[in-house]
């Protein structure tokens, strides 16, 4: 025979319960506390730079001075009058774009058999896809040099493309990776169930559960490919500048806040894209994202 306990007899012991849970969440708030300000501490030390490169980009004089002892816009004009650097902005741009689609399509590709199938020397070939994130760009530059020397492709934007997409092809595949695998894989065998194609089942199926991941990583491979400098320094002739190398030689020969000028806008503009993407992006597609890649 089972009996139950009287109400107020379990009333004081659920009393002591609330009142423990309580001393604790006291106890750790120093700690939290103390973990809040640390943790803006580090971020007011990572966004210091920035905040000085916006202040010089407005400077009135054409030397480095904080604070600066006036305010005025005409770096920015002198901006857009730079012919040299609004070349290599259109030449970053298109290599970016390309790198980005090649990284998005083969990335893919490359996702769904390390994923979906199992293989002789899969993590072999897994290794192999990522080894460009463990190897300096310095030194990746100059294998990519000897490389497209040998091929008789140095100084095209081709040969730039080439070597953007062994960079961001890595960051594509591991994304997409962590996608697929928090993909519903019951859904695609449902389809395969009721006739579609392999085909047809990637593209109404597979595809929209993964197009979360393919924004993510195609953010950050346009973002990777259009910040490159290191691997781009040993590529490029006097006609296929990428932007970096432009704002690279451009102070060499010149101190002015041109180049703060031309950075405070490239932040404005990456800014106003990351807004754009959180906005878009749905947060339960995101999230199940991190989930996935935290396995």
């Amino acid at each position: 025979m089972i009996t139950r306990r009287p109400e107020a007899s379990r009333r004081p012991e659920a009393l002591g319960r609330q009142v423990a849970a309580g001393r604790l969440e006291t106890a750790r708030d120093p700690i939290r506390t103390g973990l809040f300000v640390v943790l803006i501490l580090v971020m007011a030390f990572m966004l210091a730079p920035i905040g000085f490169v916006l202040v010089y980009a407005f400077s009135s004089v054409s030397y480095a001075i904080f604070p600066p002892p006036g305010f005025s816009v005409r770096w920015f004009v002198k901006l857009f009058q730079q012919e040299a650097l609004f070349h290599a902005a259109v030449n970053s741009l298109i290599v970016a774009a390309v790198a980005t689609v090649t990284s998005l399509i083969v990335g893919t590709l490359a996702a769904l058999g390390l994923v979906r199938y199992r293989f002789f020397g899969r993590e072999w070939l897994r290794a192999a896809f990522l080894a460009p994130l463990i190897v300096p760009r310095i030194a990746f530059g100059v294998a990519m040099l000897v490389y497209v020397i040998l091929l008789r492709r140095f100084g095209g934007l081709d040969s730039l493309i080439l070597a953007h997409l062994m960079v961001t092809l890595p960051f594509a595949i591991s994304i997409l990776s962590a996608t697929l695998v928090s993909a519903d894989r019951s859904l695609e065998e449902a389809a395969m169930d009721l006739g579609a194609t392999p085909l047809v089942t990637f593209w109404k199926v597979t595809l929209p559960q993964i197009r979360t991941g393919l924004a993510v990583s195609g953010f950050f491979s346009f973002i990777i490919s259009w910040d490159q400098v290191e691997t781009s320094l040993f590529l490029v002739k006097t006609d296929n500048k990428t932007l970096p190398v432009e704002m690279f030689y451009y102070l060499q020969r010149q101190q002015d806040p041109v180049i703060a000028a031309l950075s405070a806008f490239l932040i404005a503009v990456a800014v106003v894209v990351a807004i754009i993407a959180v906005l878009t992006v749905n947060p339960r597609d995101l999230q199940r994202l991190l989930a996935a890649g935290g396995r």
